[in-house]
């Protein structure tokens, strides 16, 4: 997790798989109504993005002396990736300084866990073990969670002893500021120590706050095998090819070789572990092949209760106890596009347990999660129905999360041609998600350049986008 810290309003959260930002709220170290904190609560109010930044760019012109400003902006060029202009910032601010003793300590605090997590973006790590111990000996209370980039920077210089004394020290005392970088390096460390049952214990909770991530079922796979578990060790495994599967990281026959492959030979198992193993393999060849009526025998209070429980969903068995607890397994399973597209196929076979209304978010998310895929094809095909534009409409859709990828590239410059799918879109018969970009286009073609593409799409487009174009270019 990055240590950043920053008076104004909360930045941005980076992008999936890399780290989330620790911000302050503003105001959190106001002064008592000095000319300085009068400018910068007045400047920042109601401020974020670009807007923030030329805010945060002008008054640090017109307060040079400032420590505050120094470390919004190091914090958000840090949270950018910016590693040279964060240095810039959080330099002058460490000069600004001087002798700590002359300074709010909490503003110490947060410029040296801010310098710890860019000496540890720049591999840097004996520098980053020095700030973070700076950072905590300022504030009594690791209320950023800096141990854990000591930890991390412990861990690549190779002192193991030293990366687990601070790992434990965090997870015991400062849990709540974990990262899922921090979940993911001290479920590593752990497993590097021989620690398996623990390191399972902390893939666990990562997987209840974030995204799943590749790599995790092979991890708790190999934690489970060292700890003699081979039923766990093949389900943890089959977690990791299920949840590539819907971005063609594996094929299904290459699947049910890879469990064919798991079985034990020889002495190596008694003959009633071999035979539970060969069990759950034929339980998941089954869940593979669609043939639910065949799927038992998976063990464990995680992902093999989803796969049992989906099972029973989909051949339309399950009680609503088991679709209770299919609902509460969401937590750690919401990355996952088959969890909702089982769920959606278990609610269907009951029309008294769905609405529209429920529907649509099921199959929104299910297309958000893998858009290219097959069961992201057969759910707007669903969504088509189901709003009642048709199959064929269907499948031109664009579920909320694909429209602000868009609308955020072409904000971001991207060519205009990335609209085509939104051109698409227009072709549908009137919906919810075609209104949403006719008013979006709209507030778009204020710019010359826009308009002009909108005016040159319409020449070649159908009779139905023609009007709609129209529309948008007399908004």
């Amino acid at each position: 997790m990055t240590r950043l810290l920053t008076t104004a309003k909360k930045a941005p959260t980076l992008a999936f798989g890399f780290f989330a930002i620790a911000l302050a709220c503003c105001g959190a170290f106001s002064g008592c109504g000095n000319p300085f904190d009068k400018a910068y609560e007045a400047g920042v109010r109601g401020k974020s993005g670009q807007a923030l930044s030329d805010e945060l760019l002008r008054l640090d012109q017109a307060y040079p002396n400032q420590l505050r400003l120094k470390l919004d902006l190091g914090a958000r060029l840090l949270a950018a990736g910016d590693l040279k202009a964060a240095a810039t910032y959080l330099d002058r601010g460490e000069k600004l300084v001087g002798p700590f003793r002359f300074h709010d300590p909490r503003l110490v605090y947060a410029l040296c866990a801010d310098k710890a997590e860019l000496h540890f973006r720049s591999g840097d790590f004996r520098e980053a073990c020095a700030y973070a111990a700076k950072a905590i000996a300022q504030e009594p209370v690791d209320s950023l969670g800096v141990v854990f980039t000591r930890a991390k920077a412990e861990s690549a210089l190779g002192d193991m002893a030293a990366a687990l004394k601070d790992f434990d020290g965090g997870w015991a005392a400062h849990k709540a500021t974990m990262g899922a970088e921090d979940y993911s390096a001290y479920a590593i460390e752990l497993k590097k120590a021989g620690r398996d049952a623990d390191a399972i214990t902390v893939s666990e909770g990562y997987q209840r706050i974030w995204p799943y991530d590749p790599g995790i079922g092979f991890l708790e796979s190999g934690c489970h095998e060292r700890l003699g578990d081979i039923s766990a060790a093949i389900v943890s495994a089959f977690k990791e090819y299920e949840y590539s599967r819907p971005y063609g990281g594996i094929s299904d026959k290459a699947l049910i070789e890879s469990l064919d492959a798991a079985i034990p030979k020889g002495a190596g198992l008694p003959s009633t572990s071999r035979k539970a193993v060969e069990r759950l393999v034929a339980s998941l060849k089954a869940f593979i092949h669609g043939e639910w009526k065949l799927v038992a025998d998976i063990p464990g209070d995680g992902f093999g209760e989803y796969l049992c429980l989906a099972a029973r969903l989909e051949s339309g068995n399950a009680s609503i106890a088991e679709l209770e607890r299919y609902i509460l397994l969401e937590p750690s399973l919401k990355s996952f596009q088959a969890y909702y597209c089982h769920l959606w196929h278990g609610l269907k076979k009951d029309p008294r347990s769905w609405s529209v209304k429920s529907a649509r978010p099921l199959l929104e998310k299910c297309i958000s999660l893998a858009p290219a895929s097959v069961m992201a094809r057969e759910s707007r095909l669903e969504l088509g129905r189901l709003i009642g534009v048709g199959e064929a409409a269907g499948e031109k859709l664009l579920v909320p999360s694909e429209s602000a990828a868009i609308f955020s590239g072409i904000l971001s410059g991207a060519p205009f041609d990335s609209l085509e799918p939104v051109i698409a879109l227009l072709d549908t018969p009137d919906n919810d998600y075609q209104a949403a970009w006719v008013r979006a286009l709209g507030q778009l073609s204020a710019d010359p350049a826009m308009r002009s593409f909108i005016a040159t799409r319409a020449r070649t487009a159908s009779e139905r986008q023609r009007e709609r174009l129209a529309h948008i270019l007399s908004l």
